[in-house]
């Protein structure tokens, strides 16, 4: 396990999350290939360094609700090492609207809610697999995302990886 510290990236996030009400954040989990592990501590997550394995709830970056569930969600690529890296990061997950393969990461709140006029400014924050007992969230951007510590864990036998 190895503590993440990058300043820049945790303004940001504290930024966000101050912003007009305060916002509620997640302790979410994303498996990276290792080539990208020095890049999200860096940089930030992006859309390109982690794929899911079926992107069913719209465009954006995936994070889930427990490391396992991570490893079941994302591609795990085979390293020579049979070392898989997990990621934890505090993620922005406030107002979600249930994702699907068709939405775009922005989507208005007042899409989902027909009672209210129409502001393209008032924009989810997060997509969402099942909305009341979420485990999968998809973000728009990495500024909603700040790496908190990474992960190394070994693939035992024949495929199966232990957390």
């Amino acid at each position: 396990m190895e503590k993440i510290q990058n300043r820049y990236l945790s303004e940001i996030l504290q930024y966000k999350k101050g912003a007009k009400l305060p916002k509620k954040t997640g302790q979410l989990y994303q498996v990276v290939p290792r080539q990208f592990t020095r890049l999200v501590c860096d940089v930030g997550f992006q859309r390109i360094f982690s794929n899911p394995k079926d992107p069913k709830y719209g465009q954006g970056i995936y994070f889930t609700d427990t490391p396992r569930r991570a490893l079941e969600v994302f591609q795990t690529p085979k390293e020579e090492s049979d070392l898989i890296y997990i990621f934890q990061a505090e993620v922005l997950v406030e107002n979600p609207a249930e994702g699907r393969r068709d939405l775009p990461v922005l989507v208005p709140k007042t899409t989902f809610l027909k009672s209210k006029p129409y502001d393209f400014l008032d924009l989810c924050d997060s997509l969402v697999n099942v909305k009341y007992s979420t485990t999968i969230f998809v973000i728009p951007d990495s500024f909603q995302a700040n790496p908190l510590y990474l992960f190394t864990c070994r693939r035992q036998g024949s495929g199966s990886t232990r957390i």
